[in-house]
């Protein structure tokens, strides 16, 4: 993991999904995840494509979209800095792409992210170890 990223773990781990991972697990995370830097208005991924990564928000406001049959675009949720978001189509199976719009507003923003995969082959080996103890 590099020094950059070092601060996320303790950010992360305030998460519920992450506060019982252990510090290697979360080094193990952190060491496939990026930092990833937007303007305002620039899209994070579009409805109905595929899920392939999560996101940690460092800074910034992503509103998730979701755009009726007409055209029209509602705001489904807004994300602020500290929130994840992205996370729970890992769990949804096959269908990785039930998930809205993501929009930067109003401002730049900056966050974490990491591929899917990763967090899911990080997720088994949580459980595993669970079972274990």
């Amino acid at each position: 993991m590099t020094e950059d990223l070092l601060p996320y773990a303790a950010r992360l781990r305030q998460q519920p999904l992450f506060a019982v991972w252990s510090p290697s697990q979360l080094e193990t995370l952190l060491g496939e995840c990026r930092l990833h830097a937007c303007e305002n208005g620039d899209l994070l991924f579009i409805e109905k494509d595929p899920a392939e990564q999560f996101y940690f928000l460092d800074a910034g406001v992503v509103e998730l979209l979701s755009t009726s049959a007409e055209g029209k675009e509602k705001v489904v949720e807004i994300m602020q800095a500290g929130d994840l978001f992205a996370e729970a189509v890992a769990f949804m199976g096959e269908d990785t792409r039930s998930r809205p719009d993501a929009r930067v507003k109003p401002e730049c923003y900056k966050s974490l992210f990491c591929h899917l995969s990763v967090f899911l082959r990080a997720t088994r080996v949580s459980c595993d170890a669970s079972l274990v103890n």
